[in-house]
Parts: C-alpha cells; sequence; structure tokens
C-alpha cells in the first residue's frame, strides 16, 4: 500500500523571478487539483469520511469557493 500526505503551501518569495515575470508571483500552488480514485485506508486512525475517489484543489478565492459540493 503506497502512504500519501497532501500539503498544499503558499508559494515562497523567494520563488518570484523577476527577469522572467517581473513582480508576478509563483502560482502554480494556486492551480492544484489532486484526483485519488480506488482510495484504501489503513491504521488505527481513520478519516471521517472514507470515499473511495476524491479531488483536492488548492483553496483558492475566487476558484474553491465557487464548487458547491467542495468540502474546507
Amino acid at each position: 500500500m503506497q502512504e500519501a500526505m497532501i500539503s498544499i503551501y503558499d508559494p515562497p518569495e523567494e520563488w518570484n523571478n523577476p527577469s522572467d515575470c517581473i513582480a508576478f508571483p509563483c502560482t502554480a500552488p494556486s492551480n492544484i487539483v489532486m484526483l485519488f480514485e480506488n482510495v484504501k485506508y489503513g491504521g488505527s486512525v481513520q478519516p471521517k469520511n472514507r470515499s473511495l475517489g476524491f479531488q483536492i484543489v488548492s483553496d483558492t478565492p475566487g476558484a474553491s469557493d465557487t464548487l458547491s459540493s467542495c468540502d474546507y
């Protein structure tokens, strides 16, 4: 069984490349969608929702908050 822990974070300021993007920050962590299918759970601590399939999206205002079926 493959184990995974997910963390999506704001990009560090040093990712900014002024010669490439002027002062525009890297937005990659704000554009993430992870799809999990045929999920199996193990261990003594179990999540409340044990769906076989789900998605994780970045918590980006104007994007994730427009998904009606999205749980924070």
